[in-house]
């Protein structure tokens, strides 16, 4: 059953709160889901994913389903501070999985994406410029797991479940993002989401890792993690 009140989570600098399970983000039908940060964006859910009403996830087919919001979004950059974070549970972890993605359009190969890799790990996408991909911090399929990365300047980190693991010297972003995808991303060719997603926010900061562990813990519960 929904509520109308979330978990305490870090809100300094937050551009995106998604949650299904709270009923200001999700009335628990229809095609609204709606961002509660202070920013306000109003996502569309495609192809009508699959709710959980236990823990206000969507399920994906890895085809067809995502949401999004595609235009009016600020640009929200990697060099000044971002830290982007989810739950997922994939079906599968031998295929890509999108997760988040802001770029111009959704037809357009620029911007960012948190994604997770067809190795099994965690992974960062700059769009028409590089893929990064964690060597350590490991995703498992059939299972749901918080994923976050943080990036400041040129330098990305990764988070499974509120431990840090590797981190990686990127490039700059191009393009100027102005759309939101979950579970879908558009890069060379679209890349899908083949599972679950939810409790997706997005700050324009990082956030410290006692931060990202505030943000896993105040919803593990959910999810038996």
């Amino acid at each position: 059953m929904g509520v109308g009140y979330g978990p305490v989570i870090p809100t300094n600098g937050m551009v995106l709160n998604l949650d299904g399970l709270n009923t200001r983000s999700y009335a628990g039908s229809g095609t609204a889901w709606l961002d509660i940060s202070s920013v306000g964006y109003n996502l569309t859910l495609q192809a009508a994913p699959t709710y959980n009403a236990t823990n206000g996830s969507f399920a994906f087919n890895g085809s067809t389903q995502y949401a999004a919001q595609t235009s009016g979004v600020t640009t929200y950059g990697v060099a000044g501070g971002l830290t982007v974070l989810a739950f997922v549970n994939p079906t599968a972890v031998n295929v890509a999985n999108a997760v988040i993605a802001h770029e111009s359009t959704t037809a357009t190969n620029d911007g960012w994406r948190m994604v997770l890799r067809g190795t099994g790990f965690l992974g960062f996408t700059l769009g028409n410029v590089a893929d990064y991909t964690s060597a350590t911090a490991a995703i498992l399929a059939n299972v749901w797991q918080h994923v976050a990365i943080t990036t400041l300047s040129t330098t990305l980190t990764y988070f499974v479940n509120g431990k840090q693991y590797d981190s990686a010297t990127i490039g700059a972003m191009i393009g100027t993002p102005a759309t939101w995808q979950v579970g879908r991303d558009q890069g060379g060719i679209p890349e899908w989401m083949s599972g679950s997603i939810n409790n997706a926010s997005v700050y324009n900061r990082v956030l410290s890792v006692t931060e990202i562990r505030q943000h896993f813990n105040a919803y593990r519960g959910r999810y038996g993690v």
